[in-house]
């Protein structure tokens, strides 16, 4: 069974802080739990992050002809082929927090440059 939250920024950030210090007992059920809601809770922080940077990204370049914003959106998301044709999905391989942290940087050095 599946059941769906939503929550905000701060409550989403809240709770992966909890998960992140959180130790399971040697259960075998217990760690692989955590570990899969772990995962999904880390997978929503990086997301909500990429998506803020992205944002910053596209505001810092809106009065130049950069083009970080596109060539970040061209690495982060890919065209999928499926039943009905072609559709455009997350490169799974981009979405991490070394991904963040080179957005990062580049915000910097764009606010840097302003």
């Amino acid at each position: 069974m599946e059941v769906e939250l939503q929550l905000t920024k701060e409550e989403l950030k809240y709770l992966f802080s909890i998960i992140e210090k959180y130790t399971p007992q040697p259960l075998e059920d217990e760690v692989s739990l955590y570990q899969s809601t772990f995962n999904k809770v880390e997978h929503e922080m990086i997301a909500d992050r990429i998506y803020d940077l992205l944002s910053d990204i596209d505001c810092l370049e809106e009065d130049t002809d950069g083009t970080h914003y596109e060539e970040w959106e061209d690495k982060l998301w890919k065209e999928d082929e499926d039943d009905n044709g072609f559709m455009l999905g997350r490169n799974r391989e981009m979405w991490t927090w070394d991904t963040v942290s080179k957005m990062e940087e580049l915000v910097k050095q764009l606010e840097e440059q302003q």
